[in-house]
């Protein structure tokens, strides 16, 4: 499902506007399930509270390791979460190759079981994305293959 960002949108508005594509997109069943241990692991109230805070601080951010559960659990990188210039993503090669599934329409079951992968360390593209078409292919109905 594509979203169109409005042209001037705050890094909550994004993260809820990711979440809610999510979830459309049948990623997470609901946007309950992205933010538990299965998702991100943050709060449901996270967005409630970071909104308030950039409401009394409107110089307010978050660490990079909030915005970086955020956009793993999406399958996206962090600069697409925040919005910013390029951070490091743990695994930057991952997010590419998600995004190339994802264009390719592979399955995103596959995609989220490499999502849960952590091999301490990024593999190259093309072995993430090899990963997710393996997985796209092992879940496959019979009457597919």
């Amino acid at each position: 499902m594509l979203v169109v960002p409005p042209a001037r949108e705050t890094i909550v508005d994004r993260i809820d506007r990711l979440v809610k594509a999510a979830v459309a997109d049948g990623r997470f069943p609901s946007a309950n399930v992205f933010w538990s241990e299965e998702g991100c692991g943050l709060s449901r109230s996270y967005l409630h509270q970071f909104r308030s805070r950039l409401k009394a601080d409107p110089d307010a951010t978050m660490t990079i390791d909030t915005a970086r559960k955020i956009a793993e659990a999406l399958g996206l990188p962090v600069k697409a979460v925040t919005g910013d210039t390029p951070a490091l993503d743990r695994y930057p090669n991952r997010a590419r190759a998600i995004e190339s599934a994802r264009n390719l329409d592979l399955p995103e079951h596959a995609i989220a079981r490499v999502l849960r992968e952590n091999p301490g360390y990024d593999l190259p593209r093309l072995a993430w994305f090899m990963r997710i078409f393996a997985e796209a292919q092992s879940v496959r109905p019979a009457a597919d293959r």
